[in-house]
């Protein structure tokens, strides 16, 4: 009588969470790649901030304040 038992039932679970494992891998890696903001958010914030102080909306003051607190280099 030939069944699932034995070393080809351990492998088979081997196997399988194996693969579940490698699964759930590819998504955290996705998911924790695409939290980083990316530098078009910042070049867009930059490029609002330099269009505001150049209408005179805000002060140099306030843009330098303004870069620092977005984190913008």
């Amino acid at each position: 009588m030939m069944g699932a038992t034995g070393w080809g039932m351990l492998s088979a679970t081997v196997l399988l969470v194996g693969l579940v494992a490698l699964v759930a891998a590819i998504i955290v890696w996705q998911m924790l790649g695409n939290t980083q903001p990316t530098s078009s958010a910042d070049d867009a914030a930059k490029d609002m901030l330099k269009r505001r102080l150049a209408q005179g909306e805000i002060s140099t003051e306030d843009y330098e304040k303004l870069l620092q607190q977005l984190g913008v280099p």
